[in-house]
């Protein structure tokens, strides 16, 4: 009767995982991981025939006593490992952070999948509360996603309130650690952050941001859908493992010598030193930089000035050369990140009445001909482009078809090449430097 009993919960555990693993299967969440549910269905089947063939009873007791120890090893350990991760499951934040950081998930052509919902919804909330903060939104591509899911969130976010000003997109990378060490780049100095996840993925998210050298940072937990939480939980368990194999390999790469991670936080740290130390430069100082650090320095000191405020405020602050920096340092970025077709679409257009006259002034005729001529062929008015507006980023193939902004993007890259818009730039700041 025993033997019964046994024989039957093995072969309801092996039906149960096989049904969750359909279940899971069938969800689109961009992983394989109901392969794991399968593999177990499998083992507790094979479980069930050796009761079934009394296989069990035939090992040598040694074995048995190694097989039950070993078992028991593993399931006390699985057990404390879940209690880490459920007691990360609420966490708050704190209010008033410089940054928030929303880790990446799975990106369809119509939108965020409901995991990566969950995060943003709760960012929303947090940045709603909190108007002083940035949100860096961090993800790169999956074979399988449409566009980089740094892409996907942004446009989310903007869908729903928020600011473009505020949103810093992080399109690189694939992992969770990744995730923390890419976004560390576009932190200032002692600033105080908060992780945004899902609350089964807290416990690990924040171990990460710790184990790379984030000090102030917290948790901002979101939820998440409950029929898959079994899976999730199970998914984070051999996560943590592979994070503390990988964490104790990277301390013992440290104490031989710095690479990985520790030498990118090394960098991250020196070029942030390299900013103070631009932000605090005298005149006379910023006039004995080459031209790059001229032009980096200069990039530096608008983007404190213009914290907190959108395009229309920044345009209304800066007069003279500022606003002439400002504008054609603006137009390169976007171009060069997306193309002629994402300044257009972006809040970037807004700065576009002012473009084709910074580009005179500053002496750069190569690419102000370029665009002088693109737009007059195509008959595009800069101080109207409303209808590059776009409400959803599905909407932005669309605007790329209009007019050839491909031939443009090449042309302009060319460009580059030969023509370096450093010096342009900051030949003319060099004859404006008391503006700054």
């Amino acid at each position: 009767m025993k033997k019964q009993i046994i024989f039957i919960v093995w072969i309801l555990l092996a039906l149960l995982c096989l049904v969750y693993s359909i279940v899971v299967g069938t969800v689109g969440s961009g992983t394989r991981f109901f392969v794991v549910w399968l593999g177990l269905a499998v083992v507790f089947a094979l479980f069930a025939i050796a009761v079934k063939m009394n296989l069990w009873v035939r090992l040598p007791g040694i074995i048995r006593k190694i097989f039950l120890a070993v078992i028991c090893l593993g399931l006390a350990f699985f057990v404390v490992v879940e209690g880490c991760i459920i007691s990360k499951f609420h966490e708050k934040g704190q209010a008033d952070l410089d940054y928030i950081i929303v880790l990446g998930a799975q990106v369809h052509e119509n939108g965020p999948s409901v995991v990566l919902k969950y995060r943003l919804d709760r960012a929303i909330a947090y940045l709603e509360e909190n108007t002083d903060t940035f949100c860096i939104v961090s993800g790169g591509q999956g074979y399988n996603e449409p566009f980089p899911e740094a892409e996907g969130m942004a446009a989310y976010l903007k869908e729903h309130g928020v600011s473009s000003e505020r949103i810093l997109l992080e399109t690189e990378s694939q992992t969770t650690s990744q995730n923390i060490s890419n976004s560390m780049a576009y932190l200032q100095e002692d600033a105080s952050v908060g992780i945004v996840t899902n609350d089964f993925h807290m416990f690990r998210a924040l171990q990460t941001a710790k184990s790379q050298g984030l000090q102030k940072v917290c948790g901002i937990s979101a939820s998440s859908v409950k029929r898959y939480l079994m899976n999730n939980m199970l998914r984070e368990f051999f996560g943590e493992i592979k994070f503390l194999i990988s964490d104790y390999g990277s301390i013992q790469e440290k104490e031989d010598t710095e690479v990985g991670i520790f030498s990118f936080l090394k960098s991250v740290r020196e070029e942030k030193k390299k900013e103070k130390k631009y932000m605090e430069m005298s005149t006379e100082e910023l006039l004995e930089l080459n031209d790059l650090e001229l032009y980096n320095a200069i990039s530096l000191k608008l983007q404190q000035e213009e914290r907190n405020m959108d395009v229309e405020e920044v345009l209304a602050k800066f007069t003279g050369a500022k606003r002439v920096s400002y504008v054609v340092q603006y137009y390169f970025m976007e171009v060069n990140n997306g193309g002629l077709c994402q300044y257009f679409v972006n809040s970037s257009r807004l700065t576009a009445p002012y473009i084709l006259e910074g580009l005179k002034t500053i002496g750069a005729d190569p690419y102000y001909e370029q665009l002088k001529q693109f737009i007059d062929e195509n008959q595009i008015d800069l101080n109207d482009l409303d209808s590059f507006i776009i409400e959803d980023v599905d909407e932005f193939e669309t605007q790329l078809g209009r007019y050839p902004f491909d031939e443009f993007d090449d042309q302009f890259y060319t460009l580059e090449e030969e023509y370096e818009v450093e010096k342009y730039l900051s030949r003319y700041v060099r004859e404006h430097i008391q503006e700054f």
